[in-house]
């Protein structure tokens, strides 16, 4: 039991480097395995309940370990702890870290790198979820200051840099229609255009570019990492370039699964991370187009890391789901969480 908890390490998913096949293997650097710990893990019940010695027990097999997660304060937009008692008053930042020098005779160091937002700093509802991520974007002034809040924040605990898993507008989740219902969305959709999601997307697109560049200028003095983690759901052709973000980061984390999830598609289960694109979904709901489009857009293979599930997804299902057994299914919302191990 202790063996195969080891094996599944630090939350629910590892992160794999990309293979560098079109490259030199002298020009690329070694692999990377980046783990994201989860911190809230430690409030789980049972055997899910995830502790120092498990984090510590994993520490053989990462080479970057990703603290989630940092938030950001909603009125003076600055890096902030998303559990100031547990992170800082009971010192779990401290502890975290302290873990790279008891490891110092018995595996490699990994990294300690603070993560930013992760789907785990959420606010508002609707156009204003989490609007203070669009919000520091849109203002130089309110950039400077998270990136120097961000910066005092990762050398007083000792991070060795920063994850921006930026928390932008999701696409909307698949709604389970009738055949009419269908006929008359695709007319709406044909005759309005597809619905626009954030009206600022572009800008947001330039600005998060500007922050990156400016965030990585500064942390570079003190040869600080810097990552983005592309969050599932959030279309990545709208947000991302990966031609002009690629120079200013050291790698890309793309989290290329949980598209479907019983919380946002309680009406129908379907596969979380498929390989390649399915009938009927959306185009980027897939592995394939998640890792090519960063590659055929200018960012270099040995930068772009591929985050698999370690985990299932349990919807509830009932008469209607086992007609032909081939998702998407019809379900009755989330089935109750077996045991985490």
């Amino acid at each position: 039991m202790r063996r195969n908890k080891m094996k599944l390490l630090v939350c629910s998913t590892l992160l794999l480097a990309i293979a560098n096949l079109g490259e030199a293997k002298t020009s690329s650097p070694p692999p990377k395995v980046v783990c994201y710990y989860n911190s809230a893990s430690h409030t789980r019940d049972g055997q899910g309940k995830y502790s120092l010695p498990d984090l510590e027990a994993a520490m053989p097999y990462c080479t970057h370990v990703m603290y989630g997660y940092a938030a950001i304060d909603e009125k003076f937009k600055k890096l902030i702890p998303l559990n100031e008692n547990f992170d800082v008053t009971r010192q779990h930042y401290k502890q975290v870290v302290g873990l790279r020098e008891r490891l110092n005779n018995k595996y490699t160091k990994p990294k300690f790198m603070l993560s930013v937002g992760g789907g785990a700093d959420v606010s508002g509802e609707d156009d204003e979820k989490n609007i203070q991520y669009r919000d520091l974007l849109e203002s130089s002034a309110l950039r400077t200051t998270f990136i120097n809040s961000a910066y005092e924040m990762v050398k007083k605990y000792g991070f060795e840099g920063i994850d921006l898993a930026w928390e932008f507008p999701e696409t909307k989740a698949k709604k389970v229609r009738s055949k009419i219902g269908s006929f008359f969305h695709s007319l709406k959709t044909k005759v309005l255009g597809p619905s626009v999601i954030d009206k600022k997307a572009e800008e947001h697109r330039e600005q998060f570019i500007a922050l990156v560049r400016e965030l990585k200028r500064t942390f570079a003095m003190d040869n600080l990492l810097v990552s983005i983690t592309v969050l599932p759901n959030v279309n990545s052709t709208v947000y991302y370039d990966p031609k002009l973000l690629a120079p200013h980061v050291d790698f890309v984390n793309l989290m290329a699964y949980d598209f479907y999830t019983p919380q946002r598609n309680p009406e129908e289960a379907d596969y979380t991370s498929p390989i390649f694109e399915l009938v009927d979904r959306r185009f980027d709901e897939n592995v394939d187009f998640q890792v090519n489009y960063w590659l055929r857009n200018g960012a270099p293979s040995h930068k772009i890391i591929l985050g698999i599930p370690t985990f299932g997804r349990a919807w509830k299902m009932n008469e209607d789901s086992n007609k032909n057994g081939i998702p998407p299914l019809t379900v009755d919302g989330s089935a109750e969480q077996g045991p985490k191990r």
